[in-house]
Parts: structure tokens; sequence; C-alpha cells
């Protein structure tokens, strides 16, 4: 996980929210709610991927990510 200054850094955002509240439901958070972990490039697609195993050591008991959800 990543603190402080994350400007310059391949990271993303992350946050834990609970898997039964649907989209428009969620609350906007604050920046104590906001984990950041670092990225990596994908060697075929190029992309920016986020590995599971940090999202699990972020949220151990992750069982699913969300995508644009409100910030």
């Amino acid at each position: 996980m990543v603190y402080g200054d994350t400007s310059q850094d391949r990271v993303q955002a992350l946050r834990s929210v609970n898997k039964g509240i649907p989209n428009s439901a969620v609350l906007l958070s604050t920046p104590d709610e906001i984990l950041h972990v670092y990225t990596m490039v994908d060697p075929e697609t190029q992309k920016e991927v986020v590995m599971w195993e940090d999202i699990l050591q972020a949220f151990d008991n992750a069982v699913q990510v969300r995508n644009k959800t409100r910030s």
C-alpha cells in the first residue's frame, strides 16, 4: 500500500464498499477511506493493472471489484 503523495507513482485508489449496496446508494468517500496500491503494466496489453494479492492485502475480506462507482 502507498501513503502520502502519490502524484508521480502508478497507483490506483481503492476503498471498501459493502457489495450489497447499489452504486446509486454509495456515499462520497473521505480521504481516510481511500487506500492507494501500486499498479503494474501488463506486458501483453500495456495497460495498468492491480494485482488481486495487493487488493487482499488492503482489504482482507474482499470478494469482488467494482468500477466506476461514485468517489
